[in-house]
């Protein structure tokens, strides 16, 4: 049997980065940036895409190596193939939890069965908390901190429950 595991790194976490950034709200890769913003959470947000110095004013980092201060959560949005890479750079920045948003695992067949298997064997041989691949994110009102690129969260007036 498994212990519980903490969640707290990818629900509630101090500080997020997210790896694949852009600046754009309507995009996989800019409604995490829009929506930690837009709900309110209060820690650092580290936009990660060599493309950009900045996004919206904020500096953006070619690597999470590169950002040199704890990060908690990483929220991952590039292709299938630099996955596993990127888990691995995050490992060794010392992130806990990764929300991946990529599709093009399991659900394509043997060759993403195959690629997600060693995503998953390589998360448990660092104790790496992973939600996804192929998922939309997480979202915790209660904390304003909302990974995620649903466009529903888009709507005003959505308020954390009891």
């Amino acid at each position: 049997m498994n212990p519980l595991r903490d969640l707290t790194p990818l629900m509630k976490p101090r500080s997020v980065a997210v790896v694949g950034a852009t600046p754009d709200p309507k995009r996989p890769g800019g409604r995490p940036l829009d929506f930690l913003t837009r709900y309110g959470f209060d820690g650092p947000i580290y936009p990660v895409n060599p493309r950009y110095d900045e996004i919206n004013g904020v500096p953006c980092f070619a690597s999470v190596t590169q950002i040199g201060k704890p990060v908690d959560m990483a929220v991952v949005v590039v292709p299938a193939p630099a996955v596993l890479d990127t888990l691995r750079e995050c490992q060794a920045a010392g992130i806990k939890a990764l929300t991946i948003y990529t599709s093009g695992f399991r659900e394509t067949g043997s060759d993403g069965a195959a690629m997600e298997a060693e995503l998953v064997a390589q998360a448990a041989k660092e104790g790496t908390l992973i939600c996804g691949p192929n998922c939309q994110g997480v979202a915790n009102l209660l904390d304003n901190m909302v990974a995620n690129f649903t466009s529903a969260l888009a709507h005003e007036g959505i308020d954390p429950g009891p």
